[in-house]
């Protein structure tokens, strides 16, 4: 009980210190790149070593890839004070947790529900591990972090500082070294967020397995920075083309899932960036596999820097910390954070001994008369308490009776979940076994019609039409043979779904006076 007692005074403690902290500065920490900021006086400014500055507010962020998120439903009926741990208990249930890990479990409530009975939670879900380790070398030096939040979550500020209006389904797709991710809010509220396997360097290492070369990190970034996706070195270009056709690939079959799972008919602006800035020539690739017209992410967020380019994230982190500081501490929601500052001395161990060796020197005075009185005390409520206790014990026995009936509803209920699941995962498989078909026979048509076009327009004649798979074989005539060259220099130069063009030889025909060319058409 005194334990209970000392963690409220601690909790209150440390509440009422920090309402009463007055922060001169803003640390932003990111420690997947290792950089860190300061904001003071709306002046933005790379740190380049961090350090304990008790004048400080620190914040941090939880890249998509290091938490499991979820919407998780519940009843209106439930009242505030009992929606974590009803949060809890569906979060271990729904996403099938390990009962055996005390998960670090955080929630925000935004999103929308047609049925008015039931509320919509977004669930963040770590392990509280990979908190301590990725923060271990940032906390070394800062000896507490105030606010860590999932990543997702900042581009909230977006709308609050109306930098962007809250209409309509907005999806930011966003690369960093460590991880790359997709956020969609819909008018301005936070839906859903998903980490994918295309981070920079990720890719970086795709790209040196394609060239069979290891080439310098540096360079590749560089490479990026300055000439994007399309180099003037064909060779590499051709090999941007392979990486960042699969990366929208997977980044179109993620928006599909999105629109399918929460009843969206379409993606109103996509907005692409990366912790190196905007990546020219990647608007092509979502045009051609996403059908959307990107805008870069970088935006006016009012704060000054010196710094040629700066990691959007830390503009978010540096105005969520200042909503932070500026309401009650209530309203820090969603927060990951294990490493707070310390409370006051009287809520300190050390303060703690002092005043129980104080309240010890108090007690050995004045025990005499306190035992006697105790002992009296005792002595009058021993009889009541037995009596007490008989009622207690048949109170108990009828509330293990209820529990061993419910555990058995329980039981019942989790195997009727199972069963639905695993039907639910076999019409899933069929739904995307389709939909997979059905997106091959319209990309063949496309093909089919591209060649067409570029068949006209270099004015050739086709004796023949096959395909095998993504291979099309065409017979092609005309009167000179420098068409049939063109044609294929064409293809191969302006058409990025085709790999390669094979062809045997171009052989010239005495009696019609024509050329006749054999030509392959490998589809990626």
């Amino acid at each position: 009980m005194l334990a209970i007692l000392w963690n409220k005074i601690y909790y209150l403690g440390r509440l009422g210190a920090m309402k009463k902290e007055k922060f001169e500065k803003i640390v932003t920490i990111n420690p997947y790149s290792g950089e860190s900021y300061k904001l003071q006086n709306s002046d933005l400014s790379k740190v380049q070593t961090l350090s304990y500055d008790n004048s400080s507010y620190y914040i941090s962020l939880l890249y998509p890839k290091d938490f499991i998120t979820a919407t998780i439903e519940l009843s209106v009926h439930i009242d505030n004070i009992d929606i974590a741990d009803a949060i809890e208990i569906k979060a271990y249930e729904e996403l099938g947790l390990d009962q055996s890990v005390d998960y670090k479990i955080e929630y925000v409530e935004e999103g929308f529900q047609a049925d008015k009975e039931v509320r919509l939670f977004n669930v963040f879900v770590t392990e509280p591990d990979t908190i301590k380790e990725l923060f271990a070398d940032s906390v070394d030096k800062t000896k507490f972090i105030d606010y860590i939040t999932p990543a997702p979550l900042l581009f909230r500020q977006i709308y609050k500082k109306e930098i962007l209006q809250p209409s309509g389904v907005h999806c930011f797709f966003y690369f960093t070294k460590k991880d790359s991710f997709v956020v969609y809010f819909q008018d301005g509220s936070y839906i859903y967020s998903k980490s994918i396997k295309y981070s920079l360097e990720y890719i970086y290492e795709q790209y040196c397995s394609i060239t069979g070369e290891r080439v310098d990190m540096s360079d590749f970034y560089s490479s990026l920075e300055n000439e994007g996706v399309k180099p003037l070195d064909t060779e590499k270009q051709k090999n941007f083309m392979k990486i960042f056709g699969e990366v929208f690939m997977h980044l179109n079959d993620v928006n599909i899932y999105f629109k399918r799972a929460f009843d969206i008919k379409n993606i109103d602006n996509l907005y692409i960036g990366s912790i190196l800035g905007s990546i020219m020539g990647l608007e092509e690739y979502s045009k051609t596999y996403l059908g959307l017209t990107p805008n870069e992410f970088d935006f006016n967020y009012d704060i000054n820097t010196e710094s040629w380019y700066v990691d959007q994230l830390h503009y978010l982190m540096s105005l969520q910390a200042l909503e932070n500081i500026a309401s009650d501490l209530e309203s820090y929601e969603c927060n990951f954070s294990t490493f707070f500052r310390p409370p006051p001395l009287y809520l300190r161990k050390s303060g703690q001994f002092i005043l129980t060796l104080a309240a010890a020197s108090l007690l050995a005075v004045v025990l005499p008369a306190f035992h006697l009185t105790i002992t009296t005390y005792y002595d009058f409520s021993y009889d009541m308490k037995n009596q007490k206790k008989l009622e207690l014990k048949q109170e108990v026995d009828t509330i293990n009776a209820q529990i061993k009936q419910k555990s058995d509803e329980k039981n019942r209920l989790v195997a009727m979940h199972a069963n639905s699941k695993e039907r639910f995962e076999q019409k899933k498989g069929s739904l995307e076994t389709i939909a997979a078909k059905k997106s091959g026979y319209v990309i063949k048509s496309d093909t089919i019609y591209m060649l067409a076009q570029d068949l006209n327009k270099n004015n050739l004649k086709v004796s023949a039409i096959s395909s095998n798979n993504d291979i099309y074989t065409l017979t092609l005539k005309s009167d000179t043979d420098k068409k049939i060259t063109e044609f294929i220099k064409y293809v191969t130069q302006t058409r990025p779904q085709v790999e390669k063009i094979d062809v045997e030889k171009i052989s010239f025909d005495e009696e019609s006076k024509l050329y006749t060319a054999e030509v392959e058409v490998h589809v990626k």
